[in-house]
């Protein structure tokens, strides 16, 4: 399920015709509001921004924030309210995620940002003062891997392996000029490094023709990068990259369209009837998914689904955003969740609400079904999920 090549045994079936589902989200009846706790309070203008705005682990909620001071994450501990701002980008966030090991009790809690400053900050958040007099500044943070590309070049997106791997975890990072995979060593839950030194740091830097706009990991070895020039790639790693004279091969190109991915979702296999897993491609800006089987290996790769989000937003922007005449601009976010494996998504299409896909059926006979509403009741386009 993991291994290097990600490949099955498996044989491959006769391959289900590619489905259409179109989706029209001022049809879909929302269901009352969920319960839910408002944690915060943050008023931003409406418009799209790619990457993920919000990052959630075991023990915390993190949010982007922009100041005069710069970009910096405010940082909510789930069950007992402490607070932290986490400063070190001068510019707003681009990009951020928690390391998956953050899901599990007793694990490090590992989060990694990108800004326009052009930086790469990997922080370990915590632990949390349960002693201290406020909840503002509760909570201990500390980053451990800082990277300025000097303007060499422009930090887009980031996706981490999820394994780790002889105590070290491992990065990708999009640029405007390719990707990067850093590895480091993983730090201690109780915030001292696991190495004092640079022993187990390696960087490298791999070129693409255009600007990386999306990414993904997948098993022990492979990336999956989308780029400006509208396909998505699979690339490689050799096992010992950071030695090796070839330290990665292109195993295939998945996909090329008429506009460029936003959003690549690795969809690891829940059967061996899912073959090497799944990938789920999105593009914001004109509200498509793909849903694509990559079968026994990655050459054997089919689109099996197209899910198109239809419909035209009458509703302004809000008032805050200074343009309380101009419509909302039309886009989608998307968020895969693996325990339930649905897809959730947030439309500017559909203000204050969001919209659940649950996927049916293994290998090419995987698809996402007709999706569930459910009203926030806030009147306002979801900016990230």
């Amino acid at each position: 399920k993991s291994g290097n090549n990600i490949k099955s045994n498996t044989p491959t079936k006769k391959r289900s015709k590619s489905q259409t589902l179109n989706v029209d989200l001022r049809r879909i009846k929302l269901k009352p509001k969920p319960e839910t706790v408002p944690i915060s309070l943050l008023q931003q203008p409406t418009r799209f921004r790619p990457g993920r705005l919000i990052a959630v682990s075991r023990e915390y909620i993190c949010y982007a924030v922009r100041s005069k001071e710069g970009g910096h994450i405010r940082v909510i501990h789930q069950l007992q309210g402490q607070l932290a701002k986490m400063q070190g980008h001068k510019d707003s966030i681009v990009d951020m995620e928690f390391h998956p090991c953050s899901r599990d009790s007793g694990m490090p809690q590992i989060l990694a940002s990108l800004g326009k400053d052009d930086r790469l900050i990997v922080w370990l958040v915590g632990p949390v003062d349960v002693d201290a007099a406020t909840a503002e500044g509760a909570i201990a943070y500390e980053p451990f891997v800082n990277i300025d590309s000097g303007g060499d070049a422009r930090f887009t997106c980031l996706a981490w392996r999820e394994q780790i791997v002889d105590g070290a975890m491992e990065l990708c990072v999009g640029t405007d000029r390719g990707f990067m995979v850093v590895k480091a060593p993983v730090p201690s839950p109780k915030g001292k490094r696991a190495e004092t030194s640079n022993e187990g740091f390696n960087v490298i830097p791999i070129a693409t023709d255009s600007a990386v706009t999306a990414i993904a990991r997948a098993g022990l070895r492979w990336v999956i990068v989308a780029s400006a020039d509208k396909a998505v790639r699979i690339y490689q790693l050799d096992g010992r990259w950071e030695s090796s004279t070839q330290p990665y091969t292109v195993v295939c190109e998945l996909a090329r369209g008429e506009h460029a991915i936003d959003t690549v979702i690795y969809v690891p296999p829940a059967t061996t009837a899912d073959g090497a897993g799944h990938v789920i491609l999105g593009c914001s800006m004109n509200r498509v998914v793909q849903v694509w089987w990559l079968g026994a290996s990655a050459q054997q790769a089919a689109l099996i689904q197209t899910v198109s989000l239809s419909g035209s937003s009458t509703k302004p922007s809000p008032a805050f955003s200074g343009t309380a005449t101009k419509p909302v601009s039309a886009f989608a976010k998307l968020a895969w969740a693996e325990q339930g494996r649905c897809l959730t998504v947030g439309c500017s299409l559909a203000p204050s609400a969001i919209f659940v896909l649950r996927s049916s059926g293994h290998g090419a006979d995987m698809h996402l079904n007709l999706p569930q509403g459910y009203a926030l009741g806030d009147e306002q386009p979801v900016l990230s999920v």
